[in-house]
């Protein structure tokens, strides 16, 4: 028998284990199955596939020997096989959780400097200052080395830069404090 032979004889192999074949294809398969291990070992195995669905489809009170024993895995706790199914759910979610909580703890600080970045150390402000005199005005350009933009001497206000160098803040509390002052806001 040559192996396109046993390939189409393969084919009957469901057919034969449900007793669905005629006589000559039965004796046929019969006939390879003693001939031909492997093809045996086939039919083996397909057999022992139905019986074991066949076994499943059976409600469970049908099988003592696997009720017996499911009860005896229920009684137990969880098996270590259980515990290793729920090992990669553990650390799965230790993961996020890790990455959730120390992500803004983490944030990494840029090592180079982009025309968007605009630390506030390094920007140029101009600043709305309001003084009660000329003289005082002056004297504040010269004592804050900042640079007059646009003069309001009807109001005594004017428009100044703030230097690059300095922090705006800290020069804008300093002049808050300034007895001349009336006046300060960044525009």
């Amino acid at each position: 028998m040559n192996a396109e032979s046993l390939k189409a004889l393969s084919l009957l192999i469901p057919d034969y284990l449900g007793g669905h074949l005629s006589e000559a294809d039965r004796e046929a398969v019969e006939t390879a199955m003693r001939e031909h291990q492997e093809f045996r070992q086939q039919v083996e195995w397909e057999r022992d596939m139905r019986n074991a669905i066949r076994r499943t489809d059976e409600p469970l009170e049908q099988r003592p020997d696997q009720l017996a024993f499911e009860r005896m895995l229920n009684s137990r706790g969880p098996t270590p096989r259980r515990r290793i199914r729920a090992l990669p759910v553990g650390i799965a979610a230790a993961l996020v959780a890790g990455v959730i909580f120390t992500y803004p703890l983490t944030k990494p600080t840029p090592q180079f400097e982009t025309l968007t970045d605009q630390p506030a150390v390094t920007v140029e402000a101009i600043i709305r200052l309001a003084v009660t005199s000329d003289s005082d005005m002056q004297q504040l350009l010269e004592r804050y080395d900042l640079e007059l933009v646009t003069s309001y001497p009807e109001v005594g206000a004017a428009d100044v830069r703030v230097p690059r160098s300095e922090d705006l803040t800290l020069t804008m509390n300093a002049l808050r404090e300034e007895p001349a002052v009336r006046f300060v806001e960044t525009l």
